[in-house]
Formats: C-alpha cells, sequence, structure tokens
C-alpha cells in the first residue's frame, strides 16, 4: 500500500522545484499535472495547484486559493544533518520561522516555511544502535541453528524411543526454539507442534532434514534480521 500526502500549491512548477532541490530527486508527474515525491516507508509527497484543486472540490467547499500563504499544514521530515536541510530549504526561496525548538521527543526541530506557506520540520534521524552480539549471531546462523538443535535431539530419539518421548522431546525443544526466536502465543505453540510431529516422524533420526530446511531459508533471506522479527 502507497500513502500519499497532497499539498496544494500556488505555483506548481515553482514548487516541484523547489521540493527537488530540497529533498534531492526528481518530481514524478502524474497524468492530471501533479507532481510527487518518494519519502521512506512507503510515503509519497505530492503536489497539485490549488486551481485544480478548486475544480475537484466545486463549489460546495471553499476554494483552496483564499488560503494560500497560511499554514494549513506541516511536513515532518526526518533527516541526517537537520540544520543542513533547513538551510539548503531557505537557499531555495523558503522563509524562515524559529532556528529550532525542542519536540516532544526531545531532540531538536529545523523549521522552515516552504513557498505556500506549508510548516517545514527537519528532525535529527535517531542514530541507529550497532546490533549486540546476538543479534549478530541471529543474522550470521538464523534457523540454521534452530534445526541443528531438531536434528540433534532427534538423533538422540531413535526408532520406538523417538515414537514415544519424541512428541514431548520435540514440543519442549520447538517451544523453547520459538521463545528464542520471538514468536510468541499460537505461532510458537505452532513451531513447538511441529517439532514434536517432527521428533516423533520414523526415518529422520539420521537424516539433518531440519538443518537443511534452516540452511534454505537462510539462503533465501539474506537480509540479517533483528531477534523477534
Amino acid at each position: 500500500m502507497t500513502t500519499s500526502l497532497i499539498l496544494y500549491v500556488d505555483d506548481l512548477a515553482l514548487s516541484a522545484a523547489f521540493y527537488e532541490e530540497v529533498l534531492g530527486q526528481p518530481a514524478r508527474w502524474s497524468e492530471d499535472g501533479g507532481a510527487g515525491f518518494e519519502l521512506p516507508d512507503g510515503i509519497v509527497l505530492g503536489l497539485r495547484s490549488e486551481a485544480r484543486a478548486a475544480e475537484q472540490l466545486g463549489e460546495e467547499l471553499p476554494d483552496p486559493r483564499f488560503a494560500n500563504g497560511t499554514p494549513r499544514g506541516e511536513v515532518r521530515l526526518e533527516v541526517v544533518d537537520a540544520p543542513a536541510f533547513r538551510e539548503r530549504a531557505l537557499a531555495c526561496g523558503a522563509r524562515p520561522l524559529t532556528e529550532s525548538e525542542p519536540r516532544l521527543d526531545g531532540r531538536e526541530a529545523q523549521l522552515a516555511l516552504d513557498p505556500d506557506g506549508h510548516v517545514l520540520v527537519f528532525v535529527e534521524a535517531r542514530p541507529v544502535t550497532p546490533p549486540g552480539w546476538m543479534e549478530r549471531a541471529h543474522a550470521a546462523l538464523g534457523p540454521v541453528f534452530a534445526g541443528l538443535v531438531l536434528d540433534f535431539f532427534d538423533l538422540l530419539t531413535p526408532g520406538p524411543v523417538g515414537f514415544y518421548a519424541g512428541p514431548l522431546v520435540g514440543f519442549l525443544v520447538g517451544h523453547y526454539l520459538g521463545g528464542f526466536y520471538g514468536f510468541r502465543g499460537g505461532p510458537r505453540f505452532f513451531m513447538a507442534l511441529l517439532a514434536a510431529a517432527y521428533l516423533a516422524a520414523p526415518m529422520t533420526s539420521f537424516l539433518p532434514v531440519a538443518t537443511l530446511i534452516g540452511a534454505m531459508a537462510r539462503f533465501r533471506d539474506p537480509k540479517p534480521r533483528p531477534l523477534g522479527s
């Protein structure tokens, strides 16, 4: 799903050029004459001329052109080096507001007004915390570790032993592994049931099926993920 937030502007070409410089990317023009910019998390910042918006809204609603220049919205962007973004916006024609102010989360915000009076708020992005050794181990081993553990206990419960003791041992091991990988509730219980069935199944003691499945899953997912993701 793509989320679009649209600002009504007086001069579409001027505003598009302004945001191209501030955001450092070219505008994408739509068939109805609007412009858009891709932001993180699948969000699109759109621009539409006030004249076009007035036509679409009809006569029942106030003409947005009468409110041009008044702060009608706020565009809040988390960026690296917020003061530099503010200076770039001012150099492109933005009007200055209070240079900085603290936000509710304690971070400083750099403020400016775009050519149509919309408030621009540049907030310094939160620093990325380096992953700990548990996260690095999880990213390196991934599901392979779970497969190794299951196959180890499967090797300890061959034949009739596995048929009778396998479900209990598998359920306990699967339940533990589910918690280790961040599963809760139903998904964790389902993982425990799968492990119980695996250890109870015949002809698996000397076949590292779980390890192979885990290795294939790790191969298909090269992006490291934190615990519980």
